[in-house]
């Protein structure tokens, strides 16, 4: 998709929630729930008595009607290993609000992957969630989960990657990692966010910057966007996590609100 298409979904994501949720999340299904099973054999024909004067071959039998697929639950996804959910290349899940939505699981994969530039293991689709993050707290977003437990928040019209958290997987420098000074790992947060963002440079002279270290080993970098505007949330910013030796192991970027 174009980047002024991504901008234009992401923009309108600032206005009431519900019209969010129509631009971020339109595609329905219409299948059924995932613990109903649609029998797949064919229709046979009923028993009938039969006069000599009838035919005595029997009529054909009935060719089966194409079947849906079924919608998961979050519970189902749950319940299910992840390699058996990444081999689908398309998800129908079913809301605990009753909203079916389609997830092109495929493509979406494919923007991690351009995220990670290529680093990404095997990733599964697991819920739609609210995005506590966003400027309007509520931007309905797609959650995808790695291997080793990292969650990944994806738009889903816009197919580009909002978030990703660490989750229960501590970040740490490798044993032969070089550390980096501190104005070099700043480089590499801005170049991510360019990559993500093509209009930050001409953005960042409006953005305020704070920068710190935890744990000596785990550094972070974030630009916010500081005027007005109708959040209900963050405010529009962007903010990545890198260990000592220049791994990415969080990020946000919500500035798409204000481009």
């Amino acid at each position: 998709m174009q980047d002024s298409n991504i901008r234009s979904i992401l923009r309108d994501a600032a206005a009431p929630a519900l019209l969010v949720v129509a631009a971020i999340l339109s595609a329905g299904c219409t299948t059924a729930p995932a613990s109903a099973t649609i029998p797949a054999s064919p229709v046979q024909a009923s028993a009938t008595v039969r006069t000599p004067a009838e035919p005595t071959n029997p009529p054909p039998a009935l060719e089966a009607s194409p079947t849906a697929l079924p919608c998961f639950s979050r519970e189902d996804l749950a319940a299910m290993a992840l390699a058996d959910i990444a081999a689908l290349p398309q998800i129908c899940f079913l809301s605990s609000d009753g909203i079916e939505t389609d997830i092109d699981q495929a493509h979406a994969i494919e923007a991690i992957d351009e995220f990670l530039q290529g680093r990404a293991g095997a990733l599964g689709f697991r819920e739609i969630t609210r995005m506590g993050n966003s400027p309007d707290g509520s931007l309905r977003v797609a959650r995808f989960e790695d291997e080793v437990g990292r969650s990944f928040l994806v738009a889903v019209a816009a197919n580009r990657v909002l978030e990703m958290d660490p989750g229960l997987s501590a970040p740490s420098v490798r044993v032969n990692g070089q550390r980096l000074p501190a104005e070099e790992l700043q480089a590499l947060a801005e170049e991510l966010i360019t990559r993500e963002l093509p209009e930050f440079p001409d953005l960042r002279p409006r953005l305020s910057s704070t920068g710190g270290v935890k744990s000596g080993d785990l550094y972070f970098f974030r630009y916010e966007y500081p005027e007005g505007g109708p959040w209900a949330g963050l405010p529009p910013l962007a903010q990545v996590g890198l260990t000592a030796d220049g791994q990415v192991f969080s990020y946000l970027n919500t500035l798409y609100f204000v481009v």
